[in-house]
């Protein structure tokens, strides 16, 4: 009931709802006048008939007005998950039919990332194309987002550094490899690439895009992270599609096969 009346004033102070809350008032009161024998029940019949029908008005229009809300969300083609970790994002991996790619710095997760595409990869009737990008260890930026990542510990072992990511890279790589480089149906390739890291992306099929901006000072997988699909595009998540695409396309040309 406080938080009631605290939410009451303060739209009230903020001059909105004014004209709900006069009729609410009326409708309170009438009925008061009418016991106080103030009001005849004639009176108040004429005066309560009005009110009603403006109260009933205004709750339709709102309530077309949360319709027409919950069927833009419905129909918005991005969605967002509150982190990498969702459970929606490892589905689509294990649901895959033609293609995974995963853009990332070293792949921390790269064990639970395996492991979901290779129940893909076992349900598949044709073969999956799967590329995996990661920093290369033998450039500069991989050592840089090491320390940024780990910014306290790496300060106190910034000579090691270097061989800390080298370590990180070849352990993802490992991972993937143990759970796909066997496998019939998974064409698994490693690339290492050398420009300035991004973003992190998962592509499925061609269709599906998984994305966000790498964190600053910690690692991405705590980060939100945005869907958009092809399916029910508009022009400007299309657009945004196919900037995704070119980005991986840039990003290949500037990226080795990692053979260990």
């Amino acid at each position: 009931m406080k938080e009631t009346i605290q939410r009451i004033w303060k739209d009230i102070s903020h001059g909105k709802n004014i004209v709900n809350y006069l009729l609410i008032s009326i409708s309170i009161l009438l009925p008061a006048l009418n016991l106080l024998g103030i009001a005849s029940p004639e009176w108040i019949i004429r005066l309560s008939l009005p009110v009603l029908g403006i109260l009933v008005a205004n709750a339709l229009s709102n309530g077309w007005l949360l319709q027409e809300i919950q069927q833009g969300v419905k129909h918005s083609p991005v969605r967002m998950h509150k982190r990498w970790i969702d459970g929606e994002i490892h589905t689509a991996l294990a649901h895959a039919k033609k293609s995974v790619t995963i853009i990332s710095t070293w792949a921390v997760d790269s064990p639970t990332l395996g492991d979901y595409i290779r129940q893909a990869c076992e349900r598949a009737k044709n073969k999956i194309t799967i590329d995996v990008y990661m920093l290369d260890p033998d450039k500069p930026y991989g050592k840089q987002r090491y320390i940024e990542v780990y910014s306290e510990s790496a300060k106190r072992l910034n000579f090691q550094c270097e061989e800390a990511y080298r370590t990180k890279f070849k352990d993802a790589a490992d991972n993937f490899r143990i759970r796909l480089g066997n496998i019939e149906n998974a064409h698994l390739t490693i690339h290492k690439y050398s420009i300035m890291p991004s973003i992190k992306l998962f592509i499925v099929d061609n269709e599906k895009f998984f994305f966000s901006w790498l964190s600053a000072l910690e690692p991405t997988t705590d980060n939100v992270c945005f869907e958009l699909t092809v399916k029910g595009s508009n022009d400007e998540s299309y657009r945004a599609i196919e900037k995704l695409r070119n980005h991986l396309k840039n990003l290949s040309s500037a990226s080795v096969v990692y053979n260990p």
